[in-house]
């Protein structure tokens, strides 16, 4: 697996987003704040006050985050109902993730072709789909062709695989207009490809943090996307208004 989502709960951050200019007059895009989730039995424990219903919860959450990436257990087990409540509790500048992990992945590497309601229904709020490819699918891709529709692709590399593999495969995804995940605890650096880049983000200082943003912004244009999924503890960003505005020169 491409990390280890138990092991990196995202927290949410009082941000909504951060305003990418390249000067005091000229806006490259919003770098959008998300978390993996907004259930309070995950990711967001202790952060929704304690006599708040459940189904108020994405509401609550989308008016301090402008994205989130759906685990697939939840899109996947989603009904119409459920799904027509996500776009009422969120407005159309939100944007849904959603992960596919390696047991889908394999389903499409067989042969099935991809058929989700779920993707269909939130179509018009999807940023991207995560891909998370075990080793193994890493060193065939045989699932990509199949996941290369309208909806951009981003890709969470596995966590150990071979450095040869990793760059043969990181050649191939960024050939097809993919995007590569950037782990920003474990890489200095993005790849550059792709139209939307997902940043895993440890809540650190704010001096740590504003470089991580300056280095986003670079990577940014008008055309290309970037979230910022938060994990570890909340921390104090008094410092920055809401929205923030980084310029990056």
């Amino acid at each position: 697996m491409p990390g280890s989502i138990t092991d990196l709960p995202p927290k949410p951050c009082p941000l909504a987003h951060i305003r990418i200019m390249v000067s005091p007059m000229e806006i490259v895009n919003d770098l959008l704040i998300g978390t993996w989730g907004w259930s309070d039995n995950g990711c967001c424990t202790g952060y929704y006050p304690d006599d708040m219903p459940r189904d108020w919860q994405l509401c609550y959450y989308s008016n301090l985050h402008r994205a989130v990436i759906l685990p697939e257990d939840v899109w996947h087990h989603a009904d119409d109902s459920d799904l027509e409540q996500w776009l009422e509790d969120t407005d159309p500048g939100f944007v849904f993730v959603p992960a596919i992990g390696p047991a889908e992945l394999d389903e499409i590497s067989n042969g099935r072709l991809p058929d989700w309601p779920a993707i269909k229904t939130l179509k018009d709020r999807i940023g991207c789909l995560l891909a998370m490819p075990s080793a193994a699918q890493l060193d065939t891709l045989q699932w990509l062709e199949p996941l290369k529709t309208n909806i951009p692709l981003a890709v969470w590399l596995p966590e150990t695989v071979d450095p040869q593999l990793r760059d043969k495969a990181v050649k191939r995804l960024c050939q097809t207009g993919a995007s590569v995940l950037w782990d920003t605890r474990t890489a200095s650096q993005p790849e550059i490809c792709g139209d939307w880049l997902l940043a895993i983000a440890e809540a650190q200082e704010p001096a740590k943090l504003r470089s991580l943003i300056e280095r986003l912004g670079q990577w940014m244009s008008p055309d290309k996307h970037a979230v910022m999924v938060f994990t570890g503890q909340p921390v104090s960003y008094t410092h920055l208004t809401l929205p923030t505005k980084v310029l990056v020169c």
